[in-house]
């Protein structure tokens, strides 16, 4: 074998050995560890969300004297699992709980759908456990409800300005009851352009009072029924 044969033979070999040597993404070819998480929703979703169907709530306007109720006509918890399929998720199991609720108001004739927000394993590593509860009606619009747990930094569109540990309202004492501000609320039938509010959520009883930021419009829960 000439000695130019072998030099390129010695170079391949090498290459080879170094390529060999690298050390290899496991998260491109799917061999990282496996990585379970969980995400649960906290007590904080319990006391402020959590009833069974059946559960009514009773609401009056300030202004008008007008009254709706509004009736849980269905609720369910559960959890879901989401694999991640891109390379650098391959490895990736997610486990998270799923709230969802449905109200119809009377006044609105609206069916009120109330559901936190999902994960996705195939998306940016999470940094974060809280979840978002979205309030939706079809044709009508979404607005963000709250964060869970409250202290979340929030956004643009949902904001938590604080508990007020009592507060009374129509009368009735209510307890911890925390504070959010939303920018856009298209709820209750308000008219385009739609005001922001602020939605007061009590704990073990739920939504006890809703101000419009920017058009007198007040609505404070009278009565209430609970089903656990």
């Amino acid at each position: 074998m000439s000695t130019s044969i072998k030099q390129v033979f010695f170079f391949i070999v090498l290459l080879m050995a170094i390529d060999a040597c690298k050390e290899k993404d496991c998260h491109k070819d799917g061999s990282c560890a496996e990585d379970y998480r969980r995400l649960r929703l906290s007590d904080e979703a319990q006391s402020y969300l959590w009833a069974d169907t059946g559960s009514w709530w009773i609401y009056k306007n300030t202004k008008t004297g007008e009254l709706d109720t509004q009736t849980l006509v269905y609720f369910n918890f559960d959890s879901t699992i989401s694999k991640g399929t891109y390379d650098y998720s391959k490895h990736i199991t997610l486990e998270y709980d799923i709230l969802k609720r449905e109200i119809y108001s009377t006044y609105t004739q609206w069916l009120y759908k109330d559901e936190t927000t999902g994960f996705e394993a195939n998306g940016t590593p999470l940094v974060t456990s809280a979840f978002g509860v979205n309030r939706y009606v079809s044709g009508e619009g979404i607005i963000l409800n709250f964060y869970i747990p409250f202290n979340h930094p929030g956004s643009t569109y949902c904001q938590y300005k604080g508990i007020d540990s009592t507060l009374i309202i129509q009368g009735k004492t209510y307890l911890n009851v925390a504070r959010f501000s939303i920018n856009l609320d298209p709820f209750w039938k308000n008219t385009p352009p739609y005001t922001g509010s602020v939605y007061y959520w009590a704990k073990d009883v739920g939504l006890v009072k809703r101000v419009a930021t920017s058009k007198p419009d007040v609505w404070e829960l009278i009565d209430y029924k609970i089903v656990k």
